[in-house]
């Protein structure tokens, strides 16, 4: 291998791990209706912009895997509402503190309409 191919792959494997989790079990979870999202830290590190070190993604709220954020660059501020003031609020706060909570809800844009909080991340 020559002295430069080994950056690349040394920067392909990097990629590859620093990328979340996302198997075809989850996606035909997505696909049968069920609505389990992540809001807050997306668990994706990088080390260059853009990157969505915060946002909204889809998860299993039993096996807490993630899916891929529904924005490839960082979300300070999506938009969540909720029939609840209060789940409301608390989603806000959360997503401000950092924290990472699961949710279940419908995607409205690049937000969510939150049903119920379902606990942490």
């Amino acid at each position: 291998m020559s002295y430069r191919a080994k950056p690349l792959l040394f920067v392909a494997i990097l990629a590859g791990l620093s990328a979340p989790a996302f198997s075809a079990e989850f996606q035909r979870d997505i696909d049968a209706g069920h609505s389990f999202w992540g809001v807050g830290r997306t668990g994706v590190m990088c080390y260059m912009a853009p990157c969505p070190w915060q946002g909204i993604f889809p998860i299993s709220a039993d096996k807490n895997e993630r899916g891929f954020p529904i924005a490839r660059q960082n979300q300070p501020e999506p938009r969540f509402t909720s029939a609840d003031p209060a789940v409301t609020r608390a989603v806000i706060a959360a997503y401000a503190k950092g924290d990472c909570l699961i949710v279940e809800g419908k995607r409205i844009g690049d937000g969510l309409d939150i049903a119920r909080i379902i606990g942490q991340c």
